[in-house]
């Protein structure tokens, strides 16, 4: 019976890219963390947006429905396909 001959492991070694790749990554652990004020205001801006819309179409469905008034109900039955269109 012969017996398989496993293959021989390679030394892995590292190179200067991969020390100097690991030191970028420890020294961006230890700097101030914070957001760029263009995020914070894009941000923003899409959440706006976002309730706007939510608040547009659950009074669509609210007015079909003979109501004046936006209940949670009306809310979490556009939600679904609000999700998916943003």
């Amino acid at each position: 019976m012969k017996t398989a001959r496993l293959p021989r492991a390679r030394v892995v070694s590292w190179r200067r890219e991969g020390s100097s790749f690991l030191a970028a990554v420890v020294a961006s652990r230890h700097r101030k963390k914070g957001a760029n004020s263009n995020a914070v205001r894009l941000s923003c801006e899409l959440l706006r947006l976002f309730v706007r819309e939510a608040v547009q179409r659950a009074a669509i469905i609210a007015e079909a429905e003979g109501g004046s008034k936006i209940e949670a109900t009306h809310l979490e039955r556009i939600l679904p396909q609000l999700l998916l269109d943003f």
